[in-house]
């Protein structure tokens, strides 16, 4: 079979969001959040733009090499109170680990995965109970004990981690676990946790030239392209202010900052070429749980053939397909605990409804936790939903968008 080299083109721009007044008062323990989040946003972010290019020999003839893998992980930072969530957390991570290092049987010289330029996707939740606050004793217990540590195999050594904030780290303070990234972003382990702002645009550029000779960018480019988007940032703002969990009540009144984050995603919809498009944040579109939803999105993603919008949020494992966008749900990094009561009023088959869907009622397996992989190939995004092992509980085909 026919060896190709295949050429990684990778960056990440930000968006930064302008000065606010002060927060709608609350009766929650946010009031802080709200404090470090306004001195945040006063500051203004540089656009941060990074590049790298690797090259990798192997046989992308093969349908089960991968020429791109990344995990999307949600709901994953275990609360230290509850012993059994963190071993479900380690147990996650070892699995991602195996799923990392896999290789193709049929290459005649096998490459880990992790070599080709791999990431983690983090859609939210990354502490909990109440994310962390801003002392540098609890920032420092909480990423070593529930992050460096658990994470700490091989196959994430300089790995990146794209971060997005979920509701729990908005009962915390958001901007510690950003500066967390940006005083290590020089160097050592902690360098991988890339959280440089609160919308994060990211993109893979795999270029497979037509022979081996060839190292020029005539070949095939397959772009994939994602928008991590902070969707504590775009809550339905008509909700009645003491219905709305706490981190959503340290933001309740800023709907300028909704404006500003629905413009920001819309233009970078509207201006993709990508072949894959995907959306990552938070809370979930559609849900088979009662748990969420953020609205405004679902027409935008229609509108611009995105090819997935992928969130946390409810701690199971959903695939959900409305009007040819698919919504992937991965909130199970510690557990599986949500009771999808929800999934009555969604439509069972057809072109419409629920593909997939493990909770805590619904658990043939047994799992204690997971995570979602993508694998990118020549011809279409395989996605995978996984168990705590790393075993393959379901798998969905995705192709690319038709522009």
């Amino acid at each position: 079979s026919t060896h190709h080299k295949r050429y990684y083109y990778f960056f990440v721009s930000t968006m930064t969001l302008p000065p606010h007044q002060h927060a709608h008062p609350s009766r929650s323990s946010s009031i802080p959040t709200v404090i470090a989040l306004l001195l945040l946003l006063s500051t203004p972010i540089p656009t941060v733009t990074s590049s790298s290019v690797s090259h990798i020999d192997s046989n992308s003839d093969d349908d089960r090499s991968s020429l791109l893998r990344f995990i999307a992980l949600g709901d994953w930072g275990a609360d230290l109170s509850h012993p059994h969530l963190l071993s479900n957390q380690k147990a996650v991570a070892d699995g991602m680990a195996s799923v990392l290092t896999q290789t193709s049987s049929s290459s005649s010289s096998p490459t880990s995965v992790t070599d080709n330029d791999s990431f983690i996707l983090s859609v939210g939740d990354n502490f909990y109970p109440a994310g962390v606050s801003g002392s540098e004793a609890e920032i420092t217990t909480r990423f070593q004990r529930t992050f460096e540590r658990v994470y700490h195999h091989d196959a994430f050594h300089d790995l990146p981690w794209y971060i997005v904030a979920g509701n729990r780290d908005y009962d915390g303070n958001v901007a510690a676990q950003i500066n967390y990234g940006r005083r290590n972003s020089s160097g050592g382990s902690t360098a991988r946790w890339i959280f440089p702002d609160y919308f994060q645009r990211i993109v893979r550029d795999v270029v497979v030239p037509s022979d081996d000779v060839n190292r020029n960018n005539s070949g095939t480019k397959i772009r994939v392209e994602m928008l991590a988007i902070d969707t504590m940032q775009l809550v339905d703002f008509g909700e009645s202010f003491y219905e709305m969990e706490a981190g959503q009540r340290a933001l309740h009144g800023k709907q300028e900052m909704n404006e500003k984050g629905m413009d920001w995603i819309e233009h970078r919809l509207r201006e993709s070429e990508a072949d894959y498009l995907l959306v990552a944040g938070h809370y979930p579109v559609y849900s088979a749980d009662s748990k969420g939803p953020v609205h405004g999105l679902e027409e935008m993603l229609k509108r611009y053939q995105v090819t997935a919008y992928i969130s946390g949020h409810v701690h199971c494992q959903e695939h959900i397909t409305r009007d040819g966008v698919d919504y992937f749900i991965s909130g199970t990094g510690m557990e599986i605990s949500c009771e999808g009561e929800d999934f009555d009023q969604l439509t069972i088959g057809g072109g419409n409804g629920v593909k997939y869907l493990l909770t805590h009622r619904e658990n043939p397996t047994g799992a204690v936790g997971g995570f979602l992989s993508f694998d990118l190939k020549m011809d279409k995004l395989v996605a995978r939903f996984h168990g705590e092992s790393g075993s393959v509980l379901y798998e969905a085909e995705l192709l690319p968008r038709s522009l």
